[in-house]
């Protein structure tokens, strides 16, 4: 008699057990067992835990190639799915053999999970294994299809719901839990549409509530404008400029009274300390309409000095492309509300060209381009499948969700500590850019920017978006146990270990920053494109 032990862990999240029958059924080189019931005393699979089974067969299986996994009802109990996070089994010789799950079982269904080491198709050797991995990938193309919206766009998933997906690929029950009590917490301050949400934000505690202040308080200020050109949700589209733009027509004694002492542009621009933000992109573009009229956008250049204090300065500033008298430059010396409305408008525009292309296309869609064909082209015992999945956790889930939500008619396209203060950096503004100097006030800006009730509204989304979860995953920790070469394993901690001392290295530096930066620190990273 020949005796397999089996040690079968239950995912640890919200609703991850079953009281339902599983059946366990090992396919060996040699022969196979028993369909087998696997029952101890008492209530077998509970959420996070880890129960121990023994399978007994006449004679010895082998090499063991697969498990297969059968779920059936439990007398009168309702439907419940069961997440099995892995299958580990010993032989008779004591090695044990690791088959990674992690995914939900459904009744009726049947699973065949794969030993844990990464195979290639041409190292495959036994007919059963290789019929398993053609199976396998037949099923997975036919689950997972190309939806083409337009040539000119990534291809994406053809799900239209996200409940039609796998339940592994949904959001998990405690992040849709957590999710609905931030909105129904945030709902009643919407209702107030007075500005107590930015009241609560404010006398919250956390780096959050000192970043929010200090964008509340500078705001208007020049150089924190320029610092967010660097450091803020979109810092590669500035570029260091040698020429301006012929139709960007600057003059030396137009900033002149910016620059070093007894320097000059031309000067500036030869020691490299002149920077151009130029969003020619945005020009043209099709807007939607708001109150029966199309949505305002600029598409200028703001040119930047690196003054002598290593700030960023903004100097000069052109709201759309082409010159002309009703096209003028804005300079810091111009009146207050004149050079703030002319800022106001850059950083609105830089917010969509960082939403919509960098955010939302370069991040979220390209994403799941590789999403998609990771899914139907490579069975889960690839070696490519094993290190990317855990990058695409929930990334079809948000991805299916944004384009009902964004792409409506009534639509909107995240960093919160910067964009929560609305005036900062607005995806909405009510009125054209200005087109002469010295008739705007602070009245035509706050004519300009969204009203109260629409603040609430935005200031709501960001905090959804940027809330932190329970089942946050950070950058290089993997839950899921995929690999089981101990090489592999091994890569694991010495990845983990360098991005841990990274963070710290970010940390102390940012103890002794005004305005800390937290966006490359590794544990401020999820480990997949989601929300």
């Amino acid at each position: 008699m020949f005796k397999y032990q089996l040690e079968v862990t239950t995912g640890d999240m919200k609703h991850a057990g079953t009281m339902d029958h599983i059946y366990i059924t090992i396919f060996g080189s040699e022969a196979q067992s028993d369909r087998t019931e696997l029952d101890n005393f008492g209530i077998d699979f509970r959420a996070g835990k880890v129960g121990t089974y023994i399978i007994k067969t006449k004679g010895s299986l082998g090499e063991l190639l697969l498990v297969k996994v059968e779920k059936d009802p439990h007398g009168f109990f309702p439907e419940d799915e069961w997440f099995c996070s892995k299958i580990v089994v010993t032989n008779p010789e004591g090695d044990a053999i690791l088959f990674p799950c992690h995914r939900w079982i459904s009744r009726g269904e049947l699973v065949e999970l794969r030993g844990g080491k990464a195979v290639q198709i041409f190292k495959e050797d036994h007919p059963l294994l290789i019929n398993h991995r053609k199976k396998e990938v037949m099923i997975k193309k036919d689950m997972y299809k190309w939806e083409i919206d337009d040539e000119k766009l990534p291809h994406h998933i053809h799900f239209k719901d996200v409940l039609e997906f796998p339940a592994e690929l949904r959001f998990s029950f405690s992040k849709t839990s957590e999710m609905l009590n931030a909105k129904r917490k945030m709902a009643w301050l919407d209702l107030l549409n007075d500005g107590k949400i930015l009241t609560t934000l404010n006398t919250s505690s956390g780096s959050g509530r000192l970043k929010y202040q200090y964008v509340a308080q500078h705001w208007k200020d020049d150089d924190f404008f320029g610092y967010q050109f660097l450091n803020a949700t979109n810092p590669t589209v500035i570029k260091r400029c040698l020429e301006l733009p012929p139709n960007f027509p600057v003059t030396e004694e137009m900033v002149k009274p910016f620059l070093e002492d007894g320097s000059s542009l031309k000067k500036e621009m030869e020691r490299g300390k002149i920077f151009i933000c130029d969003q020619r992109i945005m020009d043209g573009i099709p807007t939607r309409k708001y109150n029966g009229d199309c949505l305002h956008v600029s598409s200028g250049f703001c040119l930047f000095y690196l003054n002598q204090e290593h700030k960023l300065m903004p100097v000069a500033i052109q709201l759309r492309q082409q010159p002309s008298e009703q096209n003028p430059i804005f300079l810091p010396s111009d009146p207050e509300p004149d050079w703030l409305l002319a800022k106001l408008f850059v950083k609105s525009t830089d917010v969509m060209m960082y939403e919509v292309v960098h955010h939302l296309l370069i991040t979220h869609l390209l994403a799941e381009v590789f999403t998609v064909a990771t899914l139907r082209n490579f069975p889960v015992i690839h070696p490519l499948y094993k290190l990317l999945v855990p990058h695409f956790r929930f990334t079809l889930h948000i991805n299916t969700q944004s384009r009902i939500l964004l792409f409506a008619p009534d639509g909107t396209l995240d960093r919160f500590d910067y964009h929560f203060w609305i005036p900062n950096g607005s995806l909405l503004l009510c009125k054209p850019p200005p087109t002469n100097k010295g008739q705007s006030s602070m009245e035509t800006i706050l004519e300009t920017l969204p009203n109260v009730g629409e603040t609430v509204e935005f200031a709501v989304m960001f905090w959804l978006l940027c809330d932190k979860y329970s089942d946050l995953v950070v950058l290089g920790d993997y839950p899921e146990e995929r690999f089981d070469e101990p090489t592999m394993k091994q890569m694991i901690k010495e990845f983990q270990a360098e991005l841990s001392y990274l963070s710290e290295a970010i940390t102390a530096r940012n103890s002794k920053l005004d305005l800390p930066y937290t966006y490359l620190d590794p544990k401020e990273i999820e480990n997949s494109v989601t929300i």
